[in-house]
């Protein structure tokens, strides 16, 4: 025969039965039995006599009535209890099941249909709430797997918990991996360990690495890492982030080379004008020593001499700024005293400055000490910008006197030193001073190249130092190279 089918948890046992259902059965049973008890009981009374009929026609109505009651409270318990009891116990093994439709249409008494449907509605409110978070696991999944970044979650043992497509496609490696193998192909944790930083403090850390792809190719990279913490605040896991640098370097290396050529081209049309104006000066000389030639005049002969010398002074001139700029670079960093660079170049220029009228001040601070820096390139900065000064106060008409001040400090800021060269000359504007370290760009008209301050500036540059000007028309001007002490800092920059 068919047994019917037991309703079963998802574990596999029996619904448990509701103790109401076992407490109906057991009065149906008594009450039976009783009425069987009272129908003997009466027989066997009428049996044995007919004087006690009346006492026992009373005592067997009583039992009746009791019996009567008893099987109508039974019968009530069984409607109003144990049914619905039963019913909810199918209810919920359907919800166990995962079979919370069926409950929507599953008939009840009516003492329990409202309360089904309230528990229907809230089932599918439950369902409908699991279809939300399956669908944003998936969608952080998928976010997950196909970012334009490498992602890797890593534990407090460096191995990699968790890894998305474009890492496992780059670097290779597994989860289980330790981090550092993965990434640099290294047997030991890296010497400064973002992820080591994230677990002891706690925050956030970025820096720019190199890695090793699962080919044997280096690769730049930009990685962040953050914590991960659990409910109790403590961090679990560290995920890092990493970005590939190499588009970025392509795109650095083009521009880059773009605006090399950029300043070939404006180098050499900056260098067709100033040639084709000293080949017109030359021509013009030229021209006019032939003419005096040719009238035997010794004067114009002088003058158109001197326009000729002076055009091939200009030629040399520019050749030679020019073969500074291309190959004068900073050197080997040694220490040196500025004190005595600046003495030397005092004395270069100290008779020139004398024969224009000028007088040339030198104020050195003792304790500037020796800094790390190329003497010969130091040397090119403050003879180019002594010999500036001196020019610009040989142009100035307007004052009696002219002084040029070189000048050696300490700061202004800690580990600094400062050398200085000011005088009161023309002065320049603020259009001026803003055209001023640009290529071939000069304030001595024919004179200048516009190269010996470009020149300056990149070697004050190259040093790690700055260079700034100050200065006002009608008043002179104060230029200011400023250099670091530490050697590093030199370098680095």
């Amino acid at each position: 025969m068919n047994q019917p089918k037991e309703d079963r948890m998802p574990n596999g046992a029996a619904p448990q039965r509701h103790p109401g259902l076992t407490l109906e059965l057991g009065l149906l049973t008594a009450g039976a039995s009783a009425l069987g008890i009272g129908f003997s009981l009466g027989a066997f009374l009428v049996i044995c006599g007919a004087e006690g009929l009346r006492t026992t026609f009373a005592f067997m109505m009583a039992v009746l009535a009791s019996l009567v009651s008893a099987l109508i409270v039974s019968i009530w318990v069984h409607i109003m209890v144990a049914r619905p009891l039963r019913e909810m116990a199918q209810v919920m093994a359907m919800v166990a099941r995962g079979e919370p439709k069926e409950v929507q249409t599953m008939r009840a008494s009516g003492e329990l249909q409202s309360l089904l449907q309230t528990f229907a509605m809230a089932c599918e409110r439950v369902r409908e709430r699991e279809r939300q978070l399956e669908r944003s696991r998936k969608e952080f999944r998928t976010l997950f797997e196909h970012v334009p970044s490498y992602i890797a979650v890593v534990g407090r043992d460096y191995r990699i918990v968790e890894m998305n497509r474009n890492f496992r496609d780059t670097f290779g490696g597994a989860e289980g991996d330790q981090c550092y193998h993965v990434y640099k192909k290294r047997e030991t944790k890296c010497h400064n360990c973002l992820v080591e930083k994230s677990f002891q403090d706690g925050t956030a850390h970025r820096s720019e690495e190199l890695g090793v792809t699962r080919d044997g190719q280096e690769i730049p990279y930009l990685v962040y890492t953050a914590p991960v913490t659990n409910e109790r605040g403590n961090v679990d896991h560290v995920i890092e982030m990493s970005v590939d640098l190499r588009p970025l370097k392509a795109l650095e290396h083009e521009k880059l080379q773009a605006e090399r050529l950029a300043t070939v081209g404006q180098t050499v049309a900056s260098l067709a004008h100033g040639i084709k104006n000293i080949l017109t000066g030359l021509e013009g000389g030229v021209y006019v020593t032939q003419t005096a030639m040719s009238k035997a005049d010794q004067a114009l002969l002088q003058k158109g001499w001197e326009m000729v010398e002076r055009n091939i002074d200009r030629i040399s001139h520019l050749v030679r700024d020019l073969l500074a700029y291309s190959r004068v670079g900073v050197g080997e960093l040694i220490p040196t005293d500025p004190n005595g660079l600046a003495k030397e170049v005092f004395g270069l220029f100290s008779e020139t400055a004398n024969r224009m009228g000028i007088q040339l001040i030198l104020e050195l601070d003792a304790s500037v000490g020796e800094v790390p820096m190329d003497p010969r390139a130091v040397h090119t900065c403050l003879a180019n910008l002594l010999s500036n000064a001196i020019d610009a106060c040989a142009e100035d008409p307007h004052k009696k006197e002219h002084r040029v001040i070189l000048r050696t400090r300490g700061g202004p800021g800690e580990g600094q030193i400062s050398l200085e060269v000011e005088d009161n000359g023309m002065g320049m504007d603020e259009s001026t001073k803003q055209k001023l370290f640009q290529r071939f760009f000069s304030t001595k008209g024919t004179r200048g190249t516009g190269l010996g301050l470009m020149l300056t500036s990149k070697l004050v540059h190259e040093h790690g130092g700055t260079i700034s000007v100050d200065s006002c028309p009608g008043h002179g001007s104060r230029f200011q190279i400023i250099l670091p002490r530490n050697k590093t800092a030199a370098v680095s920059a």
